[in-house]
């Protein structure tokens, strides 16, 4: 009988199974499973039940970097977020850079912003910098006018890069 995700969480909370032992499920059917759908919800739980370890930050960092379902790495930004939010920040520089999918950069975006760190803000203004649509920076150059861009927090310019990829797609 092969274990579903539902089945995991339901014997951890009941301690029928240990975390541990949890974990190595779900990791297993992320990593073996053909359902798109049971991987998904895998991942999901690995939050839920808190799957704070360095090899999960590793398996999410990749999935995150590589795998070739958007779903799947949207779901693997969103665990990092509500886990590993604290050592998050060098992989989705990465994925920024790097990543096609609208849905993944908006999530980064939103999560860089949250980081509100100096190194995310910074990355995030170099970003804003980079942008070459003449209308846009047209704006944003009336706009930091008013306001310095270092004023902004990183909540407000991972806005600013939200909107502009939006607009931009």
């Amino acid at each position: 009988m092969e274990l579903s995700p539902q089945l995991i969480k339901k014997n951890f909370w009941n301690k029928k199974l240990d975390k541990f032992s949890a974990i190595n499920q779900l990791v297993s059917i992320i990593e073996n499973s053909e359902d798109l759908q049971a991987r998904i919800e895998s991942i999901n739980v690995l939050a839920l039940i808190n799957a704070k370890t360095e090899s999960i930050f590793k398996l999410l960092e990749n999935l995150l970097i590589s795998d070739s379902h958007e779903i799947i790495r949207y779901t693997a930004a969103t665990v990092i977020e509500k886990v590993f939010l604290d050592i998050a920040l060098e992989p989705l520089k990465w994925v920024f850079k790097h990543e096609e999918s609208l849905r993944c950069l908006l999530t980064v975006s939103k999560i860089l912003g949250k980081i509100d760190s100096v190194q995310s803000k910074s990355f995030l203004i170099d970003r804003i910098k980079t942008i070459s649509n003449e209308k846009i920076t047209k704006n944003l150059n009336i706009l930091f006018e008013k306001r310095k861009i270092e004023s902004f927090s990183s909540f407000e310019l991972s806005e600013i890069i939200e909107n502009y990829f939006i607009i931009s797609d």
